[in-house]
C-alpha cells in the first residue's frame, strides 16, 4: 500500500512538473520564473549576511575604541566610567565613553583653523571609518564632531568634488540611534542631505553639493577621506 501510494505521488509530480515547464515555462518567460524562484531562496541568506555584518562592524568599533583607550593608559578612567553610569544606559554607550577627549598641543602645522575649531582633511589617502577613528587619534586629535550648522558650513569650499569624508557618527550599536564617538552620547547635531539617512549603512559621512554640505549615512567599511579635530592651545 506504501508504495502504491509513492507511486502515485511520483506520478502526479511528473505530471504537474511536466505541464509547468511545457505550458507555463516557456523562453524568456521561463529564465524569469527562474530567477524569481532563486531569489526567493536566497534572499533569506542575503538578510543573513547583512546582519552578520552590521554585526562585524559594531564589533570592530568597540575593539577600535577599547585599544584607543589601552594606548592612552586609560583603563583606569574607563574602570570608574562604567562604575559611575545609570542602569539604564547599555554596554554600547559605557565604551563610547571610553574615547579619549582631543589632545591639547601647542602647534601642530598640519591641522588648520576654520572658524573656532582646528581640523586635518585628509584629501589623499582612503579609509574605512575604524580606521580613520585610529589615525585622527594616532595624530593626537579625534574624528570630526560637528556641534553646529556653522561648523558644517565651514566646509562648503574645502572639499574636491563629490568626494565623502568620515565624521565621529555612529548608530552601530544601536539601530535608529546616532552617537557621537567623540562625545560618547546621541548626537546633537545632524543635518541630512536629502533622502538620507537610506539605512544602507552604520557610519556617517559628509560630502559638498552646489555649495552645500550635507550628511549621508555609508557602509562603515567604505574607503573614504576623513576629517580630524584638534584642540590647539595659544
Amino acid at each position: 500500500m506504501r508504495a502504491m501510494r509513492s507511486a502515485i505521488v511520483l506520478v502526479v509530480l511528473s505530471i504537474y512538473l511536466g505541464t509547468s515547464y511545457s505550458t507555463v515555462c516557456e523562453g524568456d518567460e521561463c529564465q524569469t520564473q527562474c530567477a524569481a524562484y532563486c531569489f526567493g531562496v536566497l534572499n533569506p541568506c542575503m538578510s543573513n549576511l547583512a546582519n552578520l555584518q552590521r554585526r562585524a562592524e559594531a564589533c570592530e568599533a568597540a575593539v577600535t575604541i577599547a585599544r584607543i583607550a589601552l594606548n592612552d593608559r586609560r583603563l583606569e578612567t574607563f574602570g570608574n566610567s562604567l562604575t559611575m553610569q545609570p542602569e539604564k544606559k547599555n554596554n554600547s554607550q559605557l565604551l563610547l565613553a571610553a574615547t579619549p577627549a582631543a589632545g591639547k598641543l601647542e602647534s601642530n602645522e598640519t591641522f588648520q583653523q576654520l572658524g573656532s575649531k582646528y581640523y586635518y582633511i585628509e584629501k589623499e589617502l582612503r579609509v574605512n571609518w575604524h580606521e580613520a577613528l585610529d589615525k585622527c587619534h594616532k595624530m593626537g586629535g579625534h574624528l570630526v564632531s560637528l556641534q553646529s550648522q556653522e561648523e558644517l558650513d565651514a566646509f562648503n569650499s574645502k572639499f574636491d568634488g563629490l568626494n565623502r569624508y568620515w565624521i565621529d557618527v555612529t548608530n552601530q550599536f544601536k539601530d535608529d540611534e546616532f552617537v557621537s564617538i567623540t562625545k560618547g552620547s546621541k548626537a546633537n547635531f545632524l543635518r541630512w542631505a536629502d533622502g538620507e539617512p537610506t539605512k544602507d549603512g552604520k557610519c556617517v559621512d559628509i560630502r559638498t553639493v552646489n555649495g552645500k554640505t550635507t550628511m549621508n549615512d555609508n557602509t562603515c567599511s567604505a574607503n573614504l577621506f576623513f576629517i580630524c579635530e584638534k584642540s590647539i592651545e595659544v
